[in-house]
């Protein structure tokens, strides 16, 4: 009976351990993301990147992190060589591949990644984002996520004011029109006063 009683502690003992642990990567991993987030609104592109590196190795399966970390990879991009932009765009990319991935019917994740396909198609960050700015390497990867996002998006009326925000400025006239039509079956009254539709320069 001591013996089964021993092994039975002992079992518990190192079950709690490990959970301990795994806590505490998890929370530290958090603590990683949110400072690299706050480096990153101050303009310390490099040390925010390295400490999401560092959040993305203790917690793989958080794609908040990927999603964070394809906006500091972005960010590098500005007044870099195209060779280097590049680089950066495809590891961005990446990211935000893997974010959708590990959540791919979750709205939240769906949505916030809206703007950085956006982004990511943007020739060149420093100049106003319109039809003739955009990197035509990477607009195909951006129009289909933005179909997948319509596919699953269903009733999700903000969503749709992003994709049309967002594949106007890219001059992707038809299917602008198409989150226009989709925003107008869900809520007319946001063709008339939603900022973000205002200067749409196509109609219904």
């Amino acid at each position: 009976m001591r013996k089964i009683r021993l092994v039975l502690i002992v079992t518990l003992t190192i079950a709690y351990l490990m959970l301990a642990i795994k806590f505490f990567t998890l929370y530290n991993a958090d603590v990683l993301f949110e400072r690299a987030d706050d480096l990153l609104s101050e303009g310390e592109i490099a040390l925010s990147l390295e400490r999401m590196n560092r959040a993305v190795e203790k917690n793989p399966n958080e794609p908040i992190y990927y999603r964070g970390r394809a906006k500091a990879y972005l960010s590098a991009t500005v007044n870099q060589d195209m060779e280097t932009e590049a680089v950066l765009k495809k590891l961005a990319l990446a990211d935000l591949e893997k974010a959708y991935s590990l959540n791919p019917k979750n709205l939240a994740t769906l949505r916030n990644s809206v703007p950085l396909y956006y982004f990511l198609t943007v020739d060149d960050l420093s100049r106003p984002g319109n039809p003739q700015n955009v990197d035509t390497e990477f607009l195909p990867y951006t129009i289909d996520y933005y179909r997948r996002v319509e596919s699953i998006a269903g009733n999700d009326v903000g969503i749709y004011v992003l994709l049309a925000k967002y594949r106007n400025k890219l001059g992707l006239e038809q299917d602008t029109l198409n989150a226009l039509e989709r925003i107008r079956e869900l809520r007319p009254d946001l063709l008339d006063w939603h900022d973000s539709l205002r200067d749409i320069n196509v109609g219904l």
